[in-house]
């Protein structure tokens, strides 16, 4: 590379050549004599041991630099507020929503009770009435409980009767007895407050506990106090004023509902404690005594028997009790009539019955008396009175049954006779429940209250089941086969059953989350190994890694919930044979894990980018240039946190991406869809701003290219071809053709059918009211049948809307134009249209959540006329409604079902759950009663049905065990249940137990109410 003089001149070359050479400091005429040896050495021309070379920092101080401590620079300075206010921000962001949401619950309940229907006992008093609110007592937190009411002064009767603002009487005070007891005239005395605006009045009558009440100003207590007096001097009572009090010192002085229940339980208690054998819990001398002096009023009794006082149930049992006739049930009546209940022949039992109706105490039940029993039972079952079945015809039927028809009256042992021919054991169990503190004490025949407390739908157990030209009895055997014998075989036969049951459903939800998560391994895998010369990897760490996996995982969950809102194609192809395939009735189930996946890999996403950034904050411009190839920033100043959160695009869009989701899933709550569907609705329509602002967050290219429009294409293009088709029918209105309001708060909406709407029964629609807002559409199964001309919905006011919308359609409102016009969207699918699909099919219906099964049956009266149209071999409907008398609509879909079934495809059951479910005393006249009265004439007492009616909530094991026995030869059996989550869970709980046997397996569909 050099020759070897030019080495040599290398070698030689010193640092005084280099100054030399480079500059003319040794040309100075004090370095002039400076040889190469003596370059590194100070000298002075004059003085060669001095040196003239001053250091000039060290020469003067001033100018001295302060040497500064080694120190550590912290690069995420000033990024420390804003990084902690932005995930305090985040964090708060939901239960500041939450709040903000029963916030407005709570405003929107207080605005409906403030603007809606007051009672329609709320009305101006009549003579001798006059409104107030009832002190009962206090709460265990030391609150007052009140209740309105209305006090009425029967003069006719001689009673005080107290009833709440639905006109039930709730109290009553009796004066007959105590004036033809009392050797002395009686006295009533009352007490007025004397502080707080003098609102407050007492009332005292021997034997009754006070009766506190409070008035809305001094001038109504002055004028109900008056028509108090009235009234007790005109029955020639002692109307006696105490001096007046406090409202502190009366409340301190008054017998209070509370005081009373506490000797009332210890009564009864010592009662039952004697009737069963066991020993007393009272046992203290004075406790004694309390308890025998204690004494029932009416009031009292009907509350233990929980009725109200004035049924003629309570009066005649009350009346049959207090066998002395002064008015009370003392300890020893009490004991005496209620061991005959305890420990009494079932004739003894059946006897007491027949004195309660023969008041006359004659020994006969005239056909008079009988109906009057009749209508103790429509009584104590709020059945309607005005029903179909005549009763008077009925009666007539009975006594000629007897051979009593010409003598017009009954004995004893003709009572007998009819209540023995069929039920003498339901008698053995015949007790009455008594509510002791809020629990039901229970008196019993021998066996334990477990073993008696059966429910009366155990009647499906025994009761015939027709078939096609067939008559079953479905009769249980001792077992269907032998049980598992371990609980891990249980478990296995159980889960065996229920992956065959749900193997669509399985195979597609285990599908989606595979998919799922294999996207999110392939991102997380190239940014981890396969990008790892980028740089980002290595900078953030597995951060970047997880958070790209996440993204792409939220673009395909975020893209897919399009397609579970195509209601139309879903509705469409489930008519095809994919519904073979795709289980098309579980996609709103789908829509809500594919939302949760979604709002999970979000949670991801967001954690991921906090950390990300953390790092990303403390990274220079000229190297965030290289991490970023599609970004630059040309400056060298740190980016803070803040600047990459609100000053671009991606972090902007993020921050409201996360807000926005906040609110969307908040929303989506089913208290909020329940009580604000108005704001779930207008939140969940956020879905476009959520679509937008992922497309925005994207496509900033910080990263990668975007993605998101190949996961997004395809979905939003089925999407608004979807709703497009729901465009072009629901700006259509329709005219309502008759609007009647029924019981329970229920509307009946008869409506315009259009030309092109087809559908299938069981189907729902969603409608809109321009009144009530045009956008606002509500789900609602439809009630008309297929075949019929014109659409029908039965819609309870439940919310906001939709009593809103009973008020809009109230036929009590004067109306000078037609009824208003609604849109109309639909019919949609759901799974309760395949109810023909099976060979057997189950409907079980519970309060309003008939509505499906009310097409459904109009569709079977229908095609019941021609047996080739109806594919199914049996059709069984169970209602479950807390009294027929709601619904009676209903009743006249199933009289009409009933009376053009004439091949016996359908059997109906009816359980009216309003009653105990124990054999008690009302209980078993009703049960025995109505199956007699449905022998005799062949339908139900209550609602003139062929339906058999049961009381207490139906034991769905032993039913769906019976069926599986009488249809052993098919393979699936459809149950179709629709009502409150209580009831379906209760019919899914069953189905799992009876799936863990052999036979056919029971296919459980439902919807909530």
């Amino acid at each position: 590379l050099f020759t070897e003089d030019e080495v040599k001149e290398i070698e030689n070359t010193m640092f005084y050549d280099v100054i030399n050479n480079v500059s003319n400091a040794l040309r100075d005429a004090n370095l002039i004599n400076i040889t190469r040896e003596e370059i590194f050495f100070c000298s002075s021309s004059s003085d060669p041991d001095g040196c003239e070379c001053n250091d000039p920092v060290v020469d003067d101080e001033a100018i001295a630099e302060v040497c500064e401590p080694l120190k550590h620079y912290d690069y995420f300075s000033g990024s420390e507020v804003s990084f902690v206010i932005t995930i305090i921000v985040i964090i708060l962001s939901l239960p500041v929503t939450i709040a903000i949401m029963m916030g407005m619950s709570w405003q929107r309940r207080h605005a409906l009770n403030a603007n809606g229907e007051r009672p329609k006992a709320k009305l101006e008093a009549g003579p001798n009435q006059f409104f107030a609110t009832e002190w009962v007592g206090r709460s265990t937190h030391g609150f007052l409980i009140s209740r309105d009411v209305k006090i009425n002064l029967d003069d006719t009767r001689l009673k005080i009767l107290v009833s709440n603002m639905k006109n039930q009487v709730v109290r009553m005070i009796d004066l007959r007895r105590r004036m033809a007891n009392e050797t002395e005239r009686p006295r009533a005395s009352v007490t007025r407050s004397n502080d707080k605006g003098h609102k407050l009045m007492m009332v005292g009558v021997p034997g009754e506990i006070d009766l506190v009440l409070h008035f809305s100003s001094q001038n109504d207590r002055d004028s109900g106090f008056r028509q108090l007096q009235a009234f007790f001097n005109k029955h020639n009572w002692e109307f006696h004023e105490g001096p007046a009090m406090a409202e502190n010192v009366m409340w301190r002085e008054a017998t209070t509902v509370d005081q009373r229940k506490e000797v009332l339980a210890k009564f009864f208690r010592s009662a039952l404690a004697e009737l069963s054998g066991q020993t007393p819990e009272v046992t203290d001398q004075k406790h004694v005594e309390e308890v025998l002096a204690t004494k029932l009023t009416r009031t009292e009794f009907a509350d233990a028997l929980g009725l109200q006082p004035q049924s003629l149930f309570v009066r005649n049992m009350f009346l049959l009790v207090d066998s002395s006739g002064d008015g009370f049930v003392s300890f020893d009546e009490f004991k005496a009539y209620f061991g005959i209940l305890s420990s009494g022949k079932p004739e003894q039992k059946a006897e007491m019955f027949f004195k309660m109706f023969d008041t006359s105490r004659t020994g006969k039940i005239t056909k008079e008396d009988y109906k009057k029993m009749i209508m103790v039972l429509f009584e104590m079952n709020e059945a309607d009175k005005s029903t179909k079945v005549n009763i008077n015809e009925m009666v007539d039927k009975v006594f000629k049954q007897v051979g009593k028809d010409q003598q017009g009256y009954l004995t004893l042992q003709d009572f007998k006779t009819i209540m023995f021919s069929d039920t003498a054991d339901v008698w053995k169990s015949a007790v009455l429940n008594l509510e002791v503190d809020g629990e039901t004490a229970t008196l019993g025949y021998k066996k334990s209250v477990k073993d008696r407390a059966k429910s009366f739908i155990a009647g499906y157990n025994m009761r015939p089941t027709s078939m096609i030209n067939v008559k079953n009895d479905v009769r249980l055997p001792s077992a269907l086969e032998s049980p598992p014998k371990t609980e891990f075989q249980k478990f296995v036969q159980k889960w065996t059953r229920y992956v065959d049951n749900h193997r669509l459903q399985i195979f597609w939800v285990t599908l989606y989350t595979l998919v799922t998560i294999g996207i999110f391994v392939e991102r997380a895998y190239y940014y981890s190994f396969e990008r790892e010369h980028a740089g980002l990897r290595r900078l953030a760490g597995y951060g970047v890694s997880v958070t790209r996996g996440a993204a792409s995982a939220q673009m395909f969950t975020y893209a897919s919930l399009l397609i579970t809102m195509c209601r139309n194609t879903l509705t469409f192809f489930r008519e095809t044979f994919l519904h073979r395939f795709i289980p098309f009735d579980n996609f709103h189930d789908m829509h809500i894990y594919v939302a949760f996946l979604a709002v999970l890999f979000s949670v991801i996403h967001v954690i991921g980018h906090i950390i990300n950034f953390f790092h990303i904050c403390t990274q220079s411009s000229d190297d965030l240039n290289c991490y970023f190839r599609e970004y630059f920033r040309a400056t060298d100043v740190l980016a803070s946190f803040h600047y990459w959160t609100y000053q671009t695009i991606t972090g902007l869009t993020g921050v409201a991406l996360i807000l926005v989701l906040v609110v969307m899933y908040v929303f989506a709550m089913p208290y909020a869809r329940r009580n604000l569907f108005k704001y779930f609705r207008s939140t969940h329509n956020l879905y476009i701003a959520v679509y937008i602002l992922m497309f925005l967050h994207g496509h900033h290219r910080l990263v990668q290219p975007p993605l998101w429009p190949w996961y997004f294409i395809g979905p939003v293009v089925l999407f608004v071809l979807d709703k497009l088709v729901s465009v072009s029918r629901n700006k259509v209105l329709l005219p309502v053709h008759k609007a009647k309001l029924l019981p329970s708060g229920v509307i009946q909406l008869v409506f315009k059918r259009p030309l092109t709407f087809d559908y299938h029964s069981g189907q729902w629609v969603r409608i809109a009211s321009p009144q009530l807002g045009k956008g606002e559409y509500h789900p609602f199964t439809l009630t008309s049948a297929p075949h019929e001309e014109h659409l029908s919905l039965h819609i309870r006011a439940v919310g906001p809307w939709t009593t809103n919308l009973r008020r809009l359609f109230d036929s009590n409102q004067i109306r000078t134009t037609p009824l208003p016009r609604i849109y109309l969207d639909g019919p949609f699918g759901e799974s309760h249209q395949d109810w023909y699909r099976y060979s057997v099919s189950i409907l079980i219906g519970g309060g309003i959540g008939v509505t499906p099964f009310a097409s459904i049956l109009k569709d079977i009266a229908n095609r019941a006329m021609n047996v080739n149209r109806l594919p199914v071999q049996k059709v069984y409907f169970v209602w479950v409604t807390r009294t027929q008398q709601s619904f009676e609509w209903m009743t006249d879909i199933i009289r009409q079902t009933e009376a053009a079934d004439v091949n016996d495809f359908l059997d109906v059951q009816i359980c009216i759950t309003q009653l105990k479910e124990q054999f008690d005393l009302r209980t078993t006249m009703l049960y025995i009663c109505e199956r007699h009265f449905q022998k005799v004439a062949g339908v139900s007492m209550f609602t003139g049905l062929r339906a058999k009616t049961h009381f207490g909530r139906p034991k769905f094991n032993p039913f769906f065990q019976g069926l599986k026995v009488v249809h052993k030869n098919v393979g699936q059996i459809g149950v179709f249940s629709c009502g409150p989550p209580a009831m379906t869970n209760s019919v899914q709980k069953a189905c799992t137990e009876q799936n863990s046997f052999t036979g056919p397996s029971l296919i459980h569909h439902y919807e909530n109410f």
